[in-house]
């Protein structure tokens, strides 16, 4: 009895880990992936389009506009991503306009402007295209950036110098 025990459990293991990568757990979830100055979830900054599809894990729209590849995830055109901008073929920058994507902090969509100056010290702060103030962390080569206007959160950007800086695609 314990020999077929035993060979059971080695082949649901064989089996398991031979799955293919489309069974394995997704990397951008909802809830569980944390927005970082260098990614967000498995999909990291520096990642060709391929491999960030790969990371993903999940269904991402593609389109182009000018020189740059954007691979965007919810609710389709909405903007709310997450977004994911390609420039020369490697990701750079990341955003999130709706809730459920935190950074490692806890901030998300909807948070208050303080808890965002509570949780991360000499933020600087520029005027942003949508009318509202973007707070800007640094990290080495890395920024996130916390768009705000009345008090609240509304989208949080992340990724590498220069591009994460950038607006639009240019």
């Amino acid at each position: 009895m314990s020999a077929r025990l035993t060979a059971a459990l080695t082949v649901s293991a064989a089996l398991g880990l031979a799955a293919p990568a489309a069974a394995q757990a997704p990397g951008l979830v909802e809830g569980v992936s944390k927005l970082r100055t260098n990614g967000i979830g498995k999909v990291k900054t520096n990642m060709t389009v391929r491999e960030a599809r790969e990371a993903a894990g999940v269904h991402l729209e593609r389109s182009r506009v000018g020189d740059c590849v954007y691979l965007v995830d919810g609710p389709p055109n909405t903007g709310q991503g997450p977004t994911l901008r390609f420039h020369n073929g490697k990701l750079r920058y990341i955003d999130v306009a709706r809730k459920g994507f935190a950074t490692r902090r806890g901030v998300e969509v909807g948070d208050r402007t303080r808890k965002v100056r509570r949780l991360y010290k000499r933020l600087k702060s520029r005027q942003n295209l949508g009318g509202g103030r973007d707070l800007i962390w640094k990290r080495g080569r890395g920024r996130l950036i916390f768009s705000v206007a009345q008090g609240r959160v509304y989208r949080i950007a992340g990724g590498r110098m220069p591009q994460v800086m950038w607006m639009e695609c240019v």
